[in-house]
């Protein structure tokens, strides 16, 4: 199994679980709404949760906000859909290599994001954030009996402006899961190849890393994509996994490549 299909069945499977837990909470949507969004003494004394750890009891803490802000970061992987192979097979013709297409991974988006709630249910979110993307191609060369790693990375770096509905049904007093979607332009803010290669057999403290960078000119200015996520929110913090696919070519040279992001995204409200 390849890891993109390990990680569309593991948020798949996750995604079931949540929601099954949602379909068997023993309170009716008004229920909810009494208990969540109203002062009530009868709840004053509700266990700690997750997103809940300090038990708070005091219900003016999570009364229903028309705009809500947070903050958030996260862990992303990314690489190139379309003719992403095919530029590998390129490379390695013009050279002794047989370079594999690889996730960019252990990669940190973060930013800044607003919600306009519209009922305890339906919200509209927009966010300002940074977004690395990019992939990355590798291989191990013997080069006089010494094993060299050989990574070949297109960076790319993005202010992405998500544009989001998001749905959310109640698990308890104090947690929501939720399922978003929508589309989301990314604006291009910086775009380099960086070639990487080292000794794997290196004594520990010596570095005979060689590096080089330059400018990858050949980049759309502009990218266009469709967003989905699922997780579950408390009454201060989040925590989601959420999936991007560009519908729009990032080179400009003819090839087709489109990007496609994996994230897992933690946020703080306040």
């Amino acid at each position: 199994m390849s890891p993109r299909s390990k990680i569309q069945t593991t948020a798949l499977f996750i995604s079931i679980i949540l929601v099954s837990s949602c379909a068997t909470s023993r309170y009716s949507e008004k229920e909810y709404d009494d208990i969540y969004y109203a002062p009530n003494e009868k709840n004053a004394n509700h266990q700690k949760t997750l997103f809940n750890p300090k038990g708070i009891n005091d219900t003016s803490r999570i009364s229903y906000k028309t705009v809500s802000f947070s903050i958030f970061s996260g862990m992303s992987f990314t690489q190139f859909t379309g003719d992403s192979d095919e530029f590998a097979e390129l490379l390695n013709n013009s050279s002794s290599l047989e370079l594999e297409k690889k996730l960019r991974s252990f990669i940190f988006p973060f930013g800044l994001s607003m919600s306009l709630n519209a009922t305890s249910w339906l919200s509209f979110k927009t966010a300002i954030m940074l977004a690395p993307k990019g992939i990355k191609y590798s291989d191990k060369i013997d080069l006089g009996g010494e094993e060299y790693q050989v990574n070949l990375i297109l960076k790319l770096s993005y202010i992405e402006i998500p544009l989001l509905a998001e749905f959310s049904v109640p698990i308890d007093i104090s947690n929501k899961f939720y399922l978003n979607g929508g589309i989301s332009p990314a604006f291009k803010v910086a775009s380099k190849i960086v070639s990487k290669a080292w000794n794997t057999n290196a004594i520990p403290g010596q570095d005979d890393t060689e590096t080089d960078t330059e400018d990858w000119n050949d980049v759309n200015d502009l990218d266009v994509g469709y967003t989905i996520g699922c997780g579950i929110k408390g009454q201060t913090t989040y925590l989601g996994l959420q999936y991007r696919k560009g519908l729009k070519s990032v080179s400009t040279a003819g090839w087709d490549f489109k990007n496609q992001t994996f994230t897992i995204l933690i946020g703080f409200f306040f």
